[in-house]
C-alpha cells in the first residue's frame, strides 16, 4: 500500500463516528485467514468508538507518568545524612533485597518508565564538611581525647572513618564544652559555696492508707486513752536525713529548700558586698604606701620605706593578712584545688597572695635588703587581685539572685534545650543549612533542675588559669631558684631574695580582671534577658548554646496572640454564627493554631461550650479537619473546600473584593455544606520582626510548625521582610519529631530558660553568641597581660635590673591592662 500523507480533516473524519468508512485493502501478498476463506469481503468489519472509549484513551494520553510523581531513587536511596553515607547504606539494603525486588521495573510500569536505574556507585553530592565547625572541633578532641568518630577532611559525603562500608548509627549529640562538674550529679562541684550544700533527705514515702480503726475520734484531753496505731490513716511524708550521705546542692523541689536558697544567696550577696568594701580599702592602702615611696607622695613619716623600712614591711604584711583573713574561703579553696590538678581562677588569686605574704614575712627580717631596693613586696598586687577576684564572685551571686525570682516563681516554664538525636535534627533541618545541624528548641517544664550547678559553673577563664597555673608555679620555682644561687654569694638572704623573685613571677602574671571577662558580660546580658522574662543562669549556658545555627518554634510564637484579628464574618445557608464560631474555636483549640485567640476572644467566659473534637487530621497547606458531634468540620482555604467538593463557595472575584488589603479568607463547612467565611487580616509583631532580622543576620534558620493555610513561607517573608531562605515550615510528617523535641515534661536540666516567647527565646541563642565573643576577647587580654607582664621580669632579670621592678610598676601595668580589658568587654554588644 503506498504511503499516503494524513491531513487534519483525514484524522478528524477518522474518529468521527458518524463518518462514512472506507473499505480496509488487503496486502497483495497476505494470506486469507481460514476462516474467511470462500466469503467475499465486501465492507470491513470495524468497531464504533464511543465517546467514553475515546475520554479513557484522553486520560491515557494526558497521565503523568509514575516517574514524575515518585522517583524511583527514592525507594533505595536512604535520607541523605552528614554522617551516614548514602553509598554504604544502599549497598547493606541491596543485599537484603530479594531478586524480585532489585529490579527497577518490578515496582513500575515498563510502559512509562523513562529514567534508568540508579547506578551501584551512587555518592550524594554534599558540601565538603571539613571546614565547618563542628568537623574542627571533633578533630581537636580526636587529637587530644582520641574521639574515634569524625569527619574525614578527603571525603566529601561526611562518611565516618571507621566503618565505611558497614551502617552507622548516628552517635548522641556532644555538647561542645561541658563541665565536669556536671558530668557525675551526685558530685558537688568545687564552685558551689559550702553555704549551698546540705545533708540528703531519704526520699518521701508516699501516704500509706491502713484498715478503718474501731476509733476514729482524737481525744485532745490531757488523758488520752487511745492507743495511735489505731488510727485509720497513717502518714509516712517526713522527711529523714541521711547523715552518712555526703553533702548536695540544694534544689528548689521543696518550698522550704527554696526558701533557704533565696535566703543563702541574699546573705552570701551581703557578706560579698563587705569583703569587696573591705579588700578595696586595703588595696588602696597598700598600694598608696608604694606609690609615696617612689613618687614623694604626702604620707607619715614613720610609715615611708626610707625612713623607716621595718615598719612599712610590717604595714604591708599586716594588710596581706588581714585580705587574707577576709578572703580565707577563697585562699583555702584555690590552694586545694591547685593540689587537686583543677586550678581556676581561685587558684591565680591564692598563689599571688600567699608568695607576696612568704616574702614579706621573709622580708620582716632583713628590712634593710627592702630599703636598698635588692627586693620588693608585692602585696598591692595582691589585693588587687583578691579584689578582682571578689567582685567577679559578686556578679556571680547577684545574677544568682536576679535568676533565682524567675525560677523559683516559674515565670520562665519553658527550657531552652538541643535536639539531641542527631538524625532528627539533620531530618527536620534537610534544606535549609549546609553546616552540621545544632538545632535548639523549647520545652515546656514544670520545674528546672541543677540552678546552683548551672549558676557556679566553671567558665573561660577558669579554663585558662587550670593551664595558666601550674605553668606560672613552675616557671617561678625555676627562676627563683637559679637567681638566689646565681647571686648567692653578694646577698644577705638567699631565702629572703629567692621568696621575694617567687612572688614578682607571679605578681607579672597576676591578671586581676580575669574573673570579670565572663562575667561582666553575663552580668549585662542577664540583665537585658530578664526584660523578656528569660535566664541564663551560667557560662555552662553559653557553651551549650553559642554554636547553635537553627531554632524550630511553633507557628504561635512568629504570631502571638493579638497579631491575627477578625475583619468579617459571613453566613451561608441557615447556619447560626453561634454555632459557626463554637465549631471553629473548637478545632482550632484542638489544633493549636494561631487563630484560636481569635475565637477565644468571641467566647470569653464560655470557654465551658466548645466541643470535643475526634479524628482530627491536618491536610497539608490546606487547613484542618475533625468531627465534631458526629459531623464533619472542615476550617481552612478555598482550595480544601474545592477539594472536598463543596459547592455554594462565592465566586473569586467577590472573594478578592472581600480580602482587599492584604486580608485572607477562612471557609468553614459542616456535614459537606459550607457554613461561614472568616476575613482575617494578620499582622505582624514589631519584637519578632527585631529578633528574625537579628537571625537572619547569623544566617540562622527557623523552623515552623503550622497548622493554619494562612502560614506561608511567602507570608512570614513578606511580613517581617526576610528571605525565604532562613524559614522552613515543616510538613505534616514531620509533626511528631516535633512534638516529641517539644512535648511538655515534669523536671528538666537545662541552662537556659524563657517564658515561652519568641523574643526571649531568640535573644537567649543570640546572647550566648555575644557572651562569648565578648568572654574571649577578654581572655585573649588578659593572657597577652600575664604572658607581658613575665616576658618583661625576665627581660629585667637578665639585664641584672631587678631593682627596677617594684611594685609601683607592677601596679600601674595592672590597672592599665585592667581597664583595656573591661573597657573592651563592657562595650561589647550584647
Amino acid at each position: 500500500m503506498a504511503k499516503r500523507d494524513l491531513n487534519l480533516e483525514d484524522i478528524l473524519k477518522e474518529y468521527d463516528p458518524n463518518a462514512p468508512k472506507e473499505p480496509e485493502q488487503a496486502a497483495p501478498d497476505a494470506a486469507p485467514k481460514p476462516e474467511q476463506t470462500g466469503t467475499p469481503l465486501t465492507q470491513p468489519v470495524t468497531r464504533p468508538i464511543t465517546p467514553q472509549t475515546r475520554k479513557r484513551r484522553q486520560d491515557k494520553l494526558h497521565r503523568r507518568a509514575p516517574a514524575d510523581t515518585f522517583k524511583p531513587s527514592d525507594v533505595k536511596k536512604p535520607e541523605v545524612s552528614f554522617i551516614n553515607s548514602a553509598a554504604a547504606i544502599e549497598a547493606a539494603q541491596r543485599a537484603k533485597m530479594n531478586p524480585e525486588q532489585e529490579k527497577p521495573q518490578a515496582n513500575y510500569d515498563t510502559v512509562v518508565m523513562k529514567r534508568p536505574a540508579p547506578d551501584v556507585d551512587y555518592q550524594p553530592m554534599i558540601r565538603k564538611m571539613s571546614n565547618s565547625t563542628r568537623a574542627k572541633e571533633m578533630q581537636s578532641k580526636k587529637r587530644r581525647r582520641h574521639v574515634q568518630f569524625t569527619y574525614e577532611r578527603e571525603s566529601p559525603n561526611a562518611m565516618p572513618r571507621k566503618h565505611a562500608e558497614a551502617e552507622q548509627t548516628p552517635s548522641k549529640r556532644k555538647v561542645r564544652v561541658v563541665v565536669e562538674d556536671l558530668q557525675d550529679p551526685n558530685k558537688v562541684p568545687d564552685s558551689i559555696p559550702e553555704t549551698f550544700l546540705e545533708t540528703p533527705y531519704q526520699a518521701v514515702q508516699p501516704t500509706e492508707c491502713v484498715s478503718k480503726a474501731e476509733k476514729t475520734s482524737i481525744d485532745l484531753s490531757n488523758h488520752r486513752t487511745e492507743d495511735p496505731n489505731e488510727l485509720d490513716v497513717k502518714f509516712n511524708g517526713e522527711r529523714i536525713l541521711l547523715e552518712d550521705q555526703p553533702k548536695r546542692a540544694r534544689s528548689l523541689d521543696h518550698e522550704e529548700d527554696a526558701k533557704a536558697v533565696r535566703r543563702e544567696i541574699f546573705e552570701m550577696r551581703s557578706s560579698l558586698s563587705l569583703r569587696v568594701l573591705v579588700l578595696g580599702l586595703l588595696a588602696v592602702i597598700s598600694g598608696y604606701l608604694a606609690l609615696a615611696d617612689s613618687y614623694s607622695l604626702p604620707i607619715f613619716a614613720n610609715m615611708r620605706l626610707a625612713a623607716a623600712p621595718r615598719s612599712y614591711v610590717g604595714m604591708q604584711l599586716l594588710f596581706g593578712l588581714l585580705g587574707t583573713a577576709t578572703a580565707a574561703s577563697v585562699i583555702g579553696g584555690g590552694i586545694r584545688k591547685l593540689f587537686q590538678l583543677r586550678a581556676d581562677c581561685d587558684t591565680l588569686a591564692s598563689m599571688t597572695t600567699v608568695s607576696s605574704l612568704g616574702a614579706a614575712a621573709a622580708c620582716l627580717f632583713h628590712p634593710g635588703m627592702v630599703q636598698s631596693h635588692v627586693v620588693h613586696i608585692y602585696m598591692p598586687i595582691a589585693l588587687l587581685t583578691l579584689l578582682g577576684n571578689t567582685v567577679g564572685q559578686l556578679l556571680i551571686v547577684r545574677r544568682a539572685a536576679r535568676n533565682f525570682h524567675l525560677i523559683a516563681d516559674k515565670v520562665a516554664d519553658h527550657a531552652v534545650v538541643c535536639v539531641e538525636n542527631e538524625k532528627r535534627a539533620e531530618s527536620l533541618t534537610r534544606g535549609t543549612i549546609g553546616d552540621f545541624p545544632i538545632l535548639a528548641t523549647m520545652r515546656k517544664t514544670e520545674q528546672t533542675v541543677d540552678f546552683l550547678r548551672y549558676t557556679f559553673s566553671t567558665d573561660l577563664a577558669d579554663k585558662f588559669c587550670r593551664m595558666a597555673c601550674p605553668i606560672i608555679l613552675v616557671i617561678s620555682i625555676i627562676v627563683s631558684i637559679f637567681l638566689s644561687i646565681l647571686r648567692a654569694s653578694s646577698l644577705e638572704s638567699t631565702l629572703c631574695f629567692g621568696l621575694s623573685v617567687f612572688s614578682m613571677c607571679f605578681a607579672a602574671c597576676a591578671c586581676a580582671a580575669i574573673t570579670l571577662v565572663a562575667n561582666l558580660p553575663l552580668e549585662k546580658g542577664t540583665k537585658k534577658f530578664i526584660k523578656n522574662k528569660a535566664v541564663m543562669l551560667g557560662y555552662q549556658s553559653v557553651d551549650d548554646f553559642y554554636d547553635v545555627n537553627s531554632i524550630m518554634v511553633d507557628a504561635s510564637a512568629l504570631f502571638p496572640e493579638g497579631s491575627v484579628q477578625l475583619s468579617s464574618i459571613k453566613i451561608f445557608s441557615d447556619t447560626k454564627i453561634d454555632d459557626a464560631i463554637l465549631d471553629a474555636a473548637s478545632l482550632t483549640r484542638h489544633a493549636g493554631s494561631v487563630m484560636q485567640g481569635l475565637f477565644s476572644n468571641a467566647i470569653v467566659g464560655k470557654e465551658g461550650m466548645l466541643r470535643k473534637v475526634e479524628n482530627f487530621a491536618y491536610e497539608e497547606s490546606l487547613g484542618l479537619c475533625g468531627w465534631i458531634n458526629n459531623k464533619r468540620v472542615l476550617f481552612g482555604s478555598r482550595e480544601l473546600m474545592t477539594g472536598h467538593n463543596i459547592e455554594g463557595l462565592p465566586t473569586k472575584t467577590k472573594e478578592n473584593e472581600l480580602t482587599e488589603g492584604g486580608r485572607e479568607a477562612i471557609y468553614l463547612s459542616v456535614s459537606g455544606n459550607l457554613a461561614a467565611m472568616f476575613v482575617v487580616d494578620i499582622k505582624g509583631s514589631k519584637a519578632v520582626r527585631y529578633w528574625l532580622k537579628e537571625l537572619e543576620k547569623q544566617e540562622m534558620c527557623v523552623l515552623v510548625r503550622s497548622h493554619d493555610a494562612i502560614i506561608t513561607l511567602y507570608r512570614i517573608a513578606k511580613l517581617y521582610d526576610i528571605s525565604q531562605e532562613m524559614v522552613k515550615i515543616l510538613p505534616s510528617r514531620m509533626h511528631e519529631d516535633f512534638n516529641a523535641e517539644t512535648a511538655p515534661v515534669k523536671h528538666t536540666n537545662a541552662s537556659m530558660a524563657c517564658a515561652g516567647r519568641f523574643p526571649g527565646f531568640v535573644q537567649l541563642l543570640l546572647g550566648a553568641k555575644s557572651i562569648r565573643s565578648a568572654a574571649c576577647l577578654g581572655v585573649i587580654l588578659q593572657t597577652a597581660s600575664a604572658c607581658l607582664g613575665l616576658v618583661i621580669a625576665l627581660v629585667y632579670l637578665s639585664m641584672q635590673a631587678y631593682a627596677e621592678l617594684s611594685a609601683t610598676l607592677f601596679i600601674l601595668y595592672h590597672l592599665i591592662w585592667t581597664g583595656v580589658t573591661l573597657l573592651s568587654v563592657g562595650t561589647r554588644r550584647i
